[in-house]
């Protein structure tokens, strides 16, 4: 009997691509480490589309539909987003096996012979090759892996998963296929899965929990925004809604009441009059996150709407106590939000175990659910809900380890009520409570349990143009393995600036005199970055700035030009522009040939109040299109904001949708680190 390090997955691994056959890695679990390391991802544009495994140190096998017209291959790593030192990307000669005809006729095997040899280590092994006529017992237990789909009509995982199937006999296969008009081929071996359907999912959405009965949570509220559910929250007077802090950066507009299923229309949809957080909430993960809901009216209290009791301030929560936590979240890390409500029991941990597996802990919190050993708890879209012990919300959903709702680590953190009753109970008593703003950006970018918020960075030009060609000589293109990833503006002939949230432990260049990515322009200038160099005090987008020193000077011609630095500060409704090669429309499509949008510069104000409060600091500036969609998003961050022909900001971050005017874009102000930038250049 093969192992999971033989090749019993010849087969299983060759159906991992995005087609007729075989696409989905179902109720599987995060990989370890360095575990499986002969795992390739077959991409077509940067994009994943098959998985497929290393045999040699230049040859890795897959499956022959995967075949496109641009193919290349990435190695040693497990999660495909993540920037990691070990992983390669590697060009590839295809040898598509010559009987190959299509999915259902067999031979669907392909080698890949890499550009270069790989560099074999700890996370990068190849696989052996069974030996020619060994056979696999019926039922013998096999693993598959993949970055495919975790359900059907799903998503694309990042992190790798894995599965246990068992092999399952020609003859049986063959009669289950039948049906479908599938006649299987001999030189095939069929596998599937056994037993139990849970997933491993933990922390902000409900994982391994059951769809709860009707009206039995009528303290339930689903906080949403113009898209719909964004957080969990729960009803403790006819005026209140309980939730959490962090939940206000996905700007909620009303609440629904009285509801079991969001795809069902609710009559107890009550808009958001004011909302109160708690004063030293700053971010997540910082403590304090809670937040008090004020509906424009009073909630009409029935069969479908009740109130929670909240505990008193000697309320004592007890280790090993069983808890309920409920929501409409995700149940699972790659997933969508679900439509029923769903609640599972979860066990209060002591604060000390806790604090132990996180490593430290903010104050005034309590832990339950997740963690090893359990895969109960909650994961993304449930943010805000309560915690419910012995008949009382003892507990506000704050967050769990960011994407790792499948396989958990450490325990879910809820914000401890019990520490907040006496605010609570002020803000009830008084007619006009005090009613508090976000005191910090950083919560932008500490959305652990935020579904909704989309845009931690700010990454292409939505709603623009194509620019002439070579009318932005200064822009720079941040490339790693020959593909964009962030923008910049050349500002001496040897540095580039550009956002510190470009920065990347992987080795990356910066190209100049581009207009077209693709384009072999022999205007193209590339160079190694000697030094990258973010600004010190860069943290959560906040000094979101960066210096790249070249490996040599620029030759500077009329497609490669230094731009100014703007000195002061930008008037209110000043007209600039943006450039970059990002995604052109909100659906992670970069563009080939360089885009351009004219923004109108917001007074700080204006800015503040479109976020829903948040106060920016003055090292920002905020900027809007003339029309929606249009502005930043995902590709563009680090590019420059050109006022009066000179930088006047670098792209940091926009909000949850692309280019709307209701979250404005935020760009590092120049101006104000012109001392910084000033000593670096001088210094180097």
């Amino acid at each position: 009997m093969l192992t999971q390090h033989n090749t019993v997955l010849l087969y299983l691994l060759a159906s991992l691509g995005q087609s007729v056959l075989g696409s989905e890695i179902i109720n599987g679990k995060r990989v370890p480490e360095k575990l499986m390391a002969y795992m390739a991802s077959v991409q077509s544009n940067g994009r994943h589309v098959c998985g497929g495994f290393l045999i040699s140190e230049d040859f890795v096998v897959t499956a022959a539909h995967c075949e496109k017209d641009q193919m290349d291959v990435v190695l040693g790593t497990h999660n495909l987003k993540k920037v990691d030192d070990g992983k390669m990307r590697y060009n590839v000669t295809r040898c598509k096996h010559p009987d190959f005809q299509n999915v259902k006729s067999g031979r669907d095997i392909m080698l890949l012979k890499l550009s270069r040899r790989a560099r074999l280590g700890g996370n990068l092994q190849p696989i052996r090759l069974p030996e020619p006529g060994v056979k696999l017992r019926n039922k013998a237990k096999c693993r598959v892996a993949g970055w495919g789909f975790t359900k059907t009509a799903g998503e694309v995982t990042d992190a790798l998963l894995v599965a246990e199937v068992h092999v399952v006999d020609q003859e049986t296969c063959r009669k289950r296929w039948k049906p479908r008009g599938v006649e299987l081929p001999d030189n095939v071996l069929c596998a599937g899965g056994y037993g139990s359907k849970k997933g491993f999912s933990h922390g902000g959405v409900i994982i391994n929990g059951d769809v709860a009965p009707e009206n039995s949570m009528q303290y339930m509220a689903s906080v949403q925004n113009f898209w719909g559910h964004v957080c969990g929250g729960f009803l403790i007077s006819e005026n209140f809604v309980v939730t959490a802090a962090h939940c206000q950066m996905s700007e909620p507009t009303h609440v629904i009441l009285g509801t079991h299923d969001l795809m069902r229309n609710s009559d107890m949809k009550i808009k958001i009059e004011k909302k109160c957080i708690y004063s030293k909430f700053k971010g997540v993960g910082e403590g304090y996150d809670i937040m008090l809901l004020k509906l424009s009216q009073s909630a009409n209290i029935g069969p479908r709407v009740k109130t929670i009791p909240l505990p008193t301030c000697q309320t004592n929560v007890r280790e090993n106590q069983i808890c309920s936590v409920a929501g409409w979240g995700k149940i699972k890390t790659v997933g969508a939000i679900v439509d029923k409500l769903r609640m599972v029991n979860v066990s209060v941990l002591t604060h000390q175990s806790c604090e132990e597996a996180w490593n430290g802990l903010p104050p005034n919190v309590l832990c339950a659910g997740a963690g090893p050993g359990s895969d109960k708890g909650f994961c993304q879209g449930d943010s805000g809900g309560p915690l419910v012990c012995n008949g009382m919300a003892v507990g506000v959903v704050s967050y769990n380890r960011a994407e790792n709702c499948n396989y958990p680590d450490v325990p879910n953190v809820y914000t401890d009520i019990t520490k907040y009753v006496q605010w609570i109970e002020d803000i009830l008593k008084t007619k006009e409570p005090a009613w508090h703003s976000l005191k910090t950006m950083a919560v932008i970018t500490l959305t652990l349990l935020l579904f909704a918020l989309r845009g931690a960075d700010g990454s292409h030009i939505v709603g623009g143009r194509d620019a002439a060609p070579h009318s932005r000589p200064f822009m720079a293109s941040l490339q790693a393995e020959g593909r964009h990833f962030c923008g910049g503006a050349l500002v001496r002939e040897d540095f580039v600036l550009t956002a510190a949230h470009c920065n990347s432990d992987e080795e990356f260049s910066v190209v100049l005199g581009l207009d077209t990515l693709s384009g072999k322009e022999q205007t193209r200038q590339e160079f190694r970055v000697a030094k990258a160099i973010p600004h010190p005090r860069y943290k959560n987008l906040v000094n979101d700035i960066m210096l790249l020193k070249l490996s040599s000077k620029a030759q500077l011609n009329a497609s490669v030009q230094v731009i100014p630095l703007k000195p002061g500060r930008v008037r209110t409704s000043s007209n600039c522009l943006i450039a970059g090669w990002g995604d052109t429309d909100d659906n992670d499509t970069g563009a080939d040939k360089l885009q351009e949008v004219n923004v109108t510069i917001l007074s700080q104000r204006t800015c503040s109040r479109r976020w829903g409060g948040l106060r920016f600091i003055r090292s920002v500036i905020c900027g809007v299109g003339a029309k929606v969609p249009q502005g930043f998003c995902y590709g563009d961050s680090g590019g420059p904001l050109v006022c009066d022909g000179a930088v006047a900001g670098v792209v940091s971050f926009s909000g949850q949708r692309c280019g709307v005017p209701s979250t404005p874009d935020v760009y590092s102000r120049v101006s104000y680190f012109s001392r910084w930038i000033t000593n670096v250049l001088k210094n180097n």
